[in-house]
């Protein structure tokens, strides 16, 4: 179970609410971030999703994602909170599930409109594969990349837009 309770404070500067200060750090610089970009959503999107990635391990090259345990790195976590539920600030390596769940928290934080979309995978190597789609001012739709080039977006019809939602040929299983 992930938890999003981000620790809001007072104008004393006392914690009025929330548990998570990992969280509470991330809308802040969220925001910061944001308010540098210009209105163009892409770039928005793009600054967010490179943010995200950071907080989350990183860009990870295809060969790499596919063969990483996310499980375990869960197991380890709730372990270490002697939890079953864990802060979303807790996860530092996440799959695309964990990246695309916070790139849709920041975006509505920062009033940025942005979907998050699951794939029809249960099992195998794709499975719970997650992603982020944002239409743009001209009613194009791209999906926003977390992972293996983070901040690239690719227009839905692309190949690479295929590629990253593991859809086509590009769905196996294991």
């Amino acid at each position: 179970i992930l938890l999003w309770d981000p620790q809001i404070k007072n104008a004393e500067a006392e914690v009025v609410a929330g548990s998570d200060p990992i969280a509470a750090r991330w809308l802040e610089e969220a925001k910061e971030g944001v308010s540098q970009c210009t209105s163009e959503i892409l770039e928005q999107v793009a600054w967010l999703a490179k943010y995200v990635s950071q907080q989350m391990g990183g860009e990870m090259p295809p060969e790499d994602y596919f063969c990483f345990d996310f499980g375990m790195e869960s197991r380890k976590a709730k372990r270490v909170a002697n939890s079953n539920v864990l802060a979303l600030g807790d996860i530092k390596m996440g799959g695309t599930r964990h990246r695309a769940l916070l790139l849709k928290i920041l975006c509505d934080y920062c009033d940025v409109d942005c979907k998050m979309q699951r794939g029809p995978f249960s099992r195998g190597a794709h499975a719970f594969h997650t992603w982020n789609t944002v239409l743009t001012e001209t009613n194009e739709t791209f999906i926003v990349d977390l992972v293996f080039s983070p901040g690239e977006t690719y227009l839905e019809s692309s190949i690479e837009s295929q590629q990253y939602q593991c859809k086509g040929e590009y769905a196996f299983s294991s």
